[in-house]
């Protein structure tokens, strides 16, 4: 008899999942660009394809009307997060001679050496938390270019945009030299040599469907 009532109490209770909720990338939908400058102009590259996941420890939950975040710990979201793109991926958005400058930067990145870009992040701290805004916070990680790895920090916001899918955006300056790659210097068609900034900025729109 108390083995009955025991397990009539047992299906009483709520079930807990103690499963990750995992987001993969969804490549034809992000973006990806880099802001530049030159002594001629400002230049941009841009990417479409954008791969990786994110994967929250149970029990995380985002809740948008209220600006609420269940399951963090101490002020953290719990979660593993790797991103990656190919160098090649990446596509002068210049009117002329697009695919000369594309070779310039591959060249310039070593890509033949290290073919792709890789982020990890080590911790997400929250920021700002806003009833209907998308969740603000302080990214920081590992990022790989060149073959050379850095610590990095910068803002990103996350929003669930649907039940299924999430959005992540953020920014990031940076300086070519940092990851020891020469900022370009290229002289096409014999013009005189244009030379290129070392400050960069990286703008990305990462979109997550939920697996």
């Amino acid at each position: 008899m108390r083995i009955i009532l025991a397990a009539a109490l047992l299906a009483a209770l709520p079930l807990v999942s103690d499963a990750q909720t995992r987001y993969s990338s969804q490549p034809g939908k992000s973006s990806l660009k880099v802001d530049g400058t030159s002594t001629f102009h400002d230049w941009e590259m841009e990417s479409h394809v954008i791969g990786g996941a994110i994967e929250f420890a149970p029990g995380v939950d985002f809740d948008l009307t209220k600006g609420a975040i269940t399951g963090l710990k101490d002020g953290k979201l719990p979660a593993t997060v790797h991103a990656n793109m190919a160098v090649s991926a990446l596509h002068s958005k210049a009117e002329h001679l697009p695919e000369v400058m594309d070779n310039i930067m591959q060249q310039h990145m070593k890509a033949a050496d290290f073919p792709t870009i890789r982020y990890t992040v080590a911790a997400l701290s929250l920021t700002n938390a806003t009833p209907g805004k998308p969740f603000e916070f302080s990214a920081t990680g590992q990022l790989s270019i060149s073959g050379v790895t850095n610590s990095v920090t910068f803002p990103v916001s996350i929003e669930q945009t649907d039940p299924t899918h999430l959005r992540v955006k953020g920014q990031y300056k940076m300086k070519m030299t940092d990851f020891k790659i020469d900022p370009p210097a290229p002289h096409p068609l014999g013009l005189p040599t244009m030379k290129c900034g070392d400050d960069i900025t990286v703008i990305f729109d990462w979109i997550l469907q939920k697996r």
